[in-house]
């Protein structure tokens, strides 16, 4: 029998448990869970988002805008991604030797 998608509710549950993460300010964790997504699915958008959220909430703003910037590169009419470059930053990152 054709397979007729792709939906792997595996990975899904792996995103909502970084989400649930994230809710009770477990970034670090959820970023693991994220990465376990974005692995097996390189070009869920979802997952990288969900990665950009809870490095900005880490205080790792470089990190967040370059994840940002390729959620915003494969979308680009993502109007909820379209400002986050304010609470970042320019839209061109920092060296690190920038940052204080």
């Amino acid at each position: 029998m054709r397979k007729f998608w792709s939906w792997r509710p595996d990975l899904d549950a792996i995103n909502n448990r970084g989400n649930c993460l994230s809710l009770l300010g477990e970034f670090a964790e959820a970023i693991k869970s994220y990465d376990a997504v974005i692995a097996a699915r390189p070009n869920d958008l979802r997952a990288h988002c969900n990665r950009a959220n809870a490095l900005k909430q880490l205080g790792r703003s470089h990190e967040a805008l370059a994840e940002y910037e390729r959620v915003l590169k494969a979308d680009p009419g993502n109007a909820a991604l379209q400002n986050f470059e304010g609470h970042c930053g320019s839209a061109s990152p920092a060296p690190p030797s920038a940052i204080p």
